[in-house]
């Protein structure tokens, strides 16, 4: 089961939650595959707020987090539905 601390107000809530080492990894492998091959990637600098000189566009971090994210969602949602109860 994930650990997850939720947090609800009024209009708004939010998740305090930890990324597991073996992602946050995987993660790392691909920010630096990334830097080495930046000729491989399509920039993503004017698509981002902020200011960073290094902002690309991959597909592999978005599946890389998915699952984390699908079950972050779905702890959420379980103890959201605990909370109106």
């Amino acid at each position: 089961m994930m650990e997850i601390e939720p947090f609800y107000f009024k209009n708004l809530a939010y998740v305090k939650s930890k990324v597991s080492s073996s992602t946050l990894e995987k993660l790392k492998q691909e920010a630096k595959f990334i830097l080495d091959n930046s000729n491989q990637f399509r920039k993503y600098n004017k698509k981002l707020a902020g200011n960073l000189e290094k902002e690309y566009s991959t597909h592999k971090s978005q599946e890389i987090l998915k699952p984390y994210l699908t079950s972050l969602a779905n702890e959420f949602h379980k103890h959201s539905e605990e909370n109106e109860h």
